[in-house]
């Protein structure tokens, strides 16, 4: 395996444009971080996630997971506009991880969202963004970004 790096680095980005499926919770977009990638407390995984959202006013709801949590949600009836989640997943102990969510609507109020997890940490951790409407369409994918940021980076400041 190679070294890990020393400053923040962008280990996946993914860029699917997929729609929901009827009223189910559909996967939109998925990445699979490797094992090991948390190795240290304060290890920090930077995820970033985007939707557009259909011209119509029914209900949207995506939710973003970190292995089998989910770690933040937003539900809504606004319609032809983006909407972005930004979440801070950071290793706290062993299979221990401190989660920060922050859910933004264009022009409204930002949702945040705090969550614990205990996800396994030495096999691949999955990060699922999920669209549920009403219709086929209401949510279509447009981003899904990791950044690792190991314990002590100073971002060249």
């Amino acid at each position: 395996m190679p070294p890990f790096p020393t400053a923040a680095t962008i280990i996946a980005t993914k860029t699917d444009r997929v729609q929901n499926s009827g009223a189910a919770e559909t996967d939109l977009i998925t990445l699979r971080i490797p094992p090991g990638t948390l190795r240290n407390i304060g290890d920090t995984l930077v995820i970033t996630a985007a939707v557009n959202l259909a011209a119509n006013a029914n209900n949207k709801t995506n939710k973003l997971y970190i292995g089998t949590t989910q770690i933040s949600t937003r539900t809504g009836t606004d319609n032809n506009l983006p909407r972005t989640t930004q979440a801070w997943v950071t290793k706290r102990g062993n299979n221990q991880q401190n989660c920060v969510s922050l859910e933004q609507l264009h022009g409204n109020a930002t949702n945040v969202i705090f969550t614990d997890t205990t996800e396994a940490e030495d096999v691949p951790l999955l990060v699922r963004y999920t669209g549920q409407g009403v219709s086929t369409g209401d949510l279509e994918s447009r981003l899904l970004q990791v950044t690792y940021v190991p314990v002590g980076s100073v971002f060249g400041f």
